[in-house]
């Protein structure tokens, strides 16, 4: 057995072991069931709740893993659980889309479960190198995952797109972890954390904080970090991108509070600044950008940027529950202004090609008395019978000279 690793640890990390054995027992029962695609969702669903029972047994306790690779404690618990439950419907969701689709379903979901143990080690990792294994083990996953659907272009297109963007940012992140251990000569955030205390205007040490936001940003899809997102969301197979908007972005949040809460919290004064910044950025950008789509995948993949906005804003720190309420009114009325806004913009249309026929009904303005075409002055309100509603709602208003 390795120098410092006793059979303690193996117990410790049990829900992870158990969703290891369940991912090769999908590979097996693929080949002892190769045209029993129901059977195989029902191995991997067997799978998930071994490990989630498993994993509440860990309800509780607080503890490091063969010297300060993992952590075991109530926050990896609570992600793991997200986790878990996430990939329980993705699986649900695809039993019937593999069938349409003719896709093989046992690399499926032996991918699906691969995605999930790397989230599952990113979560509790308290060490670099272990957060890193576990981040290219869910990423490559998903890389494989979006273009699974070979005989579609955008699937492949999809693929082809996340892995490159994937790659660059690794770069970044990885660039900004070498300075972290460069400057500490650790890699476990615990420790890192004593040795940065005192050390907050190092420059260097500045740097090595953009970089990990930089390359964390792309991971949780943050403008301006977002590009891959609409495309990804769209090409990939539905359950995918489902299960990308969800447990993908958890796992890349847990990462992030991981890192910067346990590894910088001598930071804080910056870090908090960039989380500032992003929070404001991606939550404007992401729910302006939404109301121009026509695709409802790529939809919600603007609308899903837009909500990474709102932990990115937690995450700076500092808040205060009891402040929630005074932001209930602006909320509302930017809430309400957005959806008119959204609703103009897609009702005009709609209303020119209506005026040719008659789905209309035309009421006039009881100022407007005289005739509609030829009246130097006149206004016209119109509203669709179809829609309760919107009964008696001005929706446009002309005037002629």
């Amino acid at each position: 057995m390795p120098a410092g690793i006793s059979l303690s640890d193996f117990y410790n990390i049990l829900p992870e072991l158990v969703l290891t054995g369940g991912a090769l027992l999908v590979l097996v029962a693929d080949v002892l069931m190769p045209r029993r695609a129901a059977a195989l969702a029902g191995v991997t669903i067997a799978a998930l709740l071994a490990t989630l029972v498993a994993v509440l047994q860990f309800r509780g306790v607080r503890l490091e893993v063969a010297h300060g690779l993992m952590a075991v404690d109530g926050f990896g618990t609570f992600f793991k659980v997200i986790f878990i439950g996430t990939a329980i419907f993705t699986v649900l969701m695809s039993v019937r889309y593999l069938e349409i689709e003719g896709a093989s379903p046992g690399e499926y979901y032996f991918l699906i479960l691969c995605a999930t143990l790397g989230m599952m080690v990113m979560a509790g990792g308290i060490d670099l190198i272990t957060i890193f294994i576990g981040l290219e083990l869910m990423a490559v996953s998903f890389y494989i995952l979006a273009g699974f659907i070979k005989p579609n272009p955008k699937s492949n297109e999809a693929a082809v797109k996340y892995f490159l963007l994937g790659a660059f940012s690794l770069g970044i992140l990885l660039y900004g972890m070498s300075l972290m251990y460069g400057l500490s000569g650790t890699t476990n955030l615990r420790v890192m954390s004593a040795i940065f205390a005192g050390q907050e205007r190092d420059p260097r040490l500045v740097l090595a904080v953009i970089l990990v936001v930089a390359g964390v940003g792309f991971k949780v899809a943050a403008v301006p970090f977002h590009m891959w997102a609409p495309d990804v969301y769209e090409g990939a197979p539905t359950p995918i991108t489902a299960f990308l908007s969800v447990g993908s972005k958890a796992a890349s949040f847990a990462m992030l509070l991981r890192i910067f809460l346990e590894g910088l919290p001598a930071m804080s004064t910056d870090w908090r600044l960039l989380f500032e910044v992003l929070a404001i950025v991606t939550m404007t950008v992401g729910n302006l950008a939404a109301l121009s789509q026509t695709n409802i995948k790529r939809m919600l993949a603007y609308s899903s940027i837009a909500h990474a906005g709102v932990p990115a804003d937690r995450c700076r720190g500092g808040h205060d529950p009891r402040r929630d309420g005074d932001s209930r009114v602006p909320a509302r009325v930017f809430r309400d202004a957005a959806w008119r806004l959204h609703r103009r913009h897609r009702a005009a249309p709609e209303r020119r090609r209506r005026r040719r026929t008659e789905g209309l009904q035309r009421a006039f303005v009881p100022a407007s008395v005289c005739r509609v075409r030829d009246a130097p002055l006149h206004a016209v309100a119109w509203r669709d019978s179809s829609h309760s509603g919107l009964h008696g709602e001005v929706l446009a208003v002309q005037r002629r000279d």
